[in-house]
């Protein structure tokens, strides 16, 4: 088989193989193309490393703690509207426990690390090994927080009908800085899981997720090595070069002190006379420029990279000002921001908030007295609340729509009236007492009754009807 034949058949044997793989470029061969070498591992943080990185970097302490901060800060507003008194109560037992400073600080380590969880303390008479009774919970003394290197999982439930299914039924409890050991059930602990692994991955982080700062990690190493990088080159962007005669033969003769003396005296003239004064006959100076000619592209995509990987809106994550173009740009990232923020209370907080909430409310001491009002309910205050523009022209959409109802007669003007400000505050949504329209109907058609029969009104027949 000579030469020509070869190449042919393996020629042919390229064209057969995957679209991805070719003989002659290389693309997708082991060993020819350097992208089949590479591969992708999770790589977990040591609970040293998210620290450092997180106190030594700006960036990554911004990811951590934005979230969270903004999603406790206006905090959350109770209703018991059979028992409007109690509330003030509950206030001052969320104030005493501090269940907002808490949760902010379980969220945020969640983040850092991986996973935290709350500790509540509350007095059942039961061992910590016991689950918890809420039917015998005498006070709930402290919640305290516990990020995952300091609470550790033992013994998974594997009741699949329980809804701790396969999570640990008992947690050991080692605080920082403490030689106790707590082993603790899980109903005395409030969970908070950091950045989602997928199940083989989060097995091996002994059941808990992961920081938020591992998959930001290349991404924070390459914004910040662009940037000091930068930084590097504007100080040198400008560097004057003194040409001096015989300069061997001065470096050689030990006159090195002379040469210093010389530059000293070139960058004081500088200085005093904004020029530089030389020997004509012996020194020559000239300036060499660092080119910058596309500098600010890469800055830009280094950036983009970043805001796309943390997920947070440009103006948020690097405080400074809005990539959009046109005017509001800066006022949308705000409110996007603001929704992303409401988006994450929705998913994390709920269920923490209700089991602590129950607990409180359970004990003996507490502002109920142990007993739940059946209509206590709790809510997340507005992140974001329109201006005035924004609220006068909601109102106006608002009323052209009543107007439409009005006109064809599916709204009466007092439903209009009590549905947009009935309540508390100007409302959108329209409130109906089906009752009254009921009743409303039957009227008309005793009405319509009598006048198709040529009857007078039957106002006993009318007052029958409202009263049943």
């Amino acid at each position: 088989m000579d030469v020509l034949q070869s190449i042919k058949m393996l020629a042919n044997k390229a064209r057969r193989s995957d679209g991805w793989e070719n003989f002659f470029t290389g693309l997708g061969v082991q060993g020819k193309d350097k992208r089949t070498g590479a591969s992708v591992k999770w790589k977990r943080f040591s609970e040293r490393d998210v620290e450092n990185l997180h106190d030594a970097d700006d960036i990554a302490h911004r990811v951590v703690n934005l979230i969270p901060d903004e999603g406790t800060k206006k905090w959350i507003e109770f209703k018991v509207p059979s028992c409007p008194e109690i509330v003030e109560k509950i206030i001052a037992e969320d104030d005493r426990l501090k269940v907002k400073s808490r949760v902010n600080q379980a969220w945020a380590y969640s983040r850092l690390y991986g996973g935290a969880a709350i500790f509540i303390a509350a007095n059942d008479g039961l061992d910590l090994s016991e689950p918890l009774n809420l039917l015998r919970v005498y006070e709930v003394k402290s919640l305290t927080v516990l990020h995952r290197y300091e609470i550790f999982c033992q013994e998974l439930d594997y009741d699949i009908n329980s809804q701790n299914y396969g999570l640990p039924l008992y947690y050991t409890v080692a605080p920082r800085n403490s030689s106790s050991l707590y082993r603790v059930h899980y109903s005395r602990i409030v969970r908070f899981d950091g950045s989602k692994l997928s199940k083989g991955s989060f097995e091996s982080n002994d059941y808990w997720h992961d920081s938020v700062l591992t998959k930001l990690f290349n991404v924070l190493r390459n914004f910040n090595l662009a940037h000091d990088s930068a930084a590097s080159v504007l100080q040198d962007f400008n560097i004057s070069i003194l040409k001096l005669k015989n300069l061997a033969d001065i470096i050689g003769g030990d006159e090195t002190n002379l040469l210093t003396d010389r530059v000293k005296l070139m960058g004081l003239s500088k200085s005093i006379l904004g020029s530089i004064v030389v020997d004509a006959e012996h020194e020559d100076i000239s300036n060499l420029s660092t080119p910058l000619t596309g500098v600010d592209k890469v800055m830009e995509k280094i950036n983009e990279r970043l805001v796309a990987a943390t997920g947070l809106p440009h103006t948020i994550i690097l405080g400074e000002g809005s990539t959009g173009k046109l005017s509001g740009a800066g006022e949308s990232e705000d409110k996007n921001f603001k929704s992303l923020v409401a988006n994450q209370q929705e998913l994390v907080l709920p269920e923490p908030l209700d089991y602590i909430y129950d607990v409180i409310l359970s004990a003996k001491k507490g502002p109920t007295q142990g007993k739940i009002p059946e209509d206590f309910t709790y809510a997340f205050r507005p992140l974001w609340q329109p201006n005035d523009k924004e609220v006068a022209e909601v109102r106006k959409i608002m009323a052209e729509a009543d107007k439409v109802y009005l006109e064809n007669s599916v709204l009466s003007a007092s439903e209009v009236a009590e549905s947009r400000f009935g309540g508390e505050q100007y409302s959108l949504e329209t409130h109906l007492d089906l009752e009254k329209i009921e009743i409303k109907e039957m009227l008309e058609d005793i009405e319509l009754k009598n006048r198709m029969n040529g009857n007078t009104e039957n106002p006993i027949e009318k007052e029958k009807v409202i009263n049943e």
